[in-house]
């Protein structure tokens, strides 16, 4: 592999990195979203959990995840 082809690897691998941790950055921020808008990217994006016959959604930064993306694709050419 030579230099060129190393440093777009690392590229790619930094820029991974980064998306996988938007949502968790979006939902500490608390990311200004419509609460339905999230609400509907809960149920489609979030695991769902059962517990003592409630049911609830874990992983909540994947919906957060969504709507940062949509967001920053805004700004892309």
């Amino acid at each position: 592999m030579d230099k060129k082809q190393l440093q777009e690897a690392t590229c790619r691998i930094a820029f991974s990195a980064y998306l996988h941790d938007l949502g968790k950055f979006a939902e500490r921020a608390r990311l200004d979203v419509n609460r339905q808008r999230l609400d509907d990217h809960v149920q489609m994006y979030c695991r769902r959990q059962q517990s003592g016959g409630r049911l609830w959604y874990s992983h909540k930064h994947a919906a957060y995840t969504v709507l940062a993306w949509d967001l920053i694709e805004q700004a892309f050419p």
